[in-house]
């Protein structure tokens, strides 16, 4: 899923995500996630809300687990 980068909650370890149809969507992550993006950790993307990010997930039960997350660079 590619949208805006709302929140990042990393006590909670949830990511919202503003879709290009404007919804929001929320997915769970843990320590496995792939982060790529120049610092290359979760705590390196809280401080970019609005960012362009590309969400790669698996769902089992409705829920949603973020496998790798990337910052998308404008060009």
């Amino acid at each position: 899923m590619d949208g805006q980068l709302l929140n990042v909650d990393r006590n909670s370890k949830l990511i919202s995500v503003r879709g290009p149809d404007h919804k929001e969507s929320m997915f769970n992550y843990n320590n496995d996630i792939r982060v790529i993006s120049p610092g290359r950790t979760m705590q390196g993307l809280v401080g970019k809300p609005g960012a362009q990010v590309r969400i790669r997930y698996k769902e089992d039960r409705g829920v949603r687990l973020a496998t790798s997350i990337e910052l998308v660079e404008n060009r």
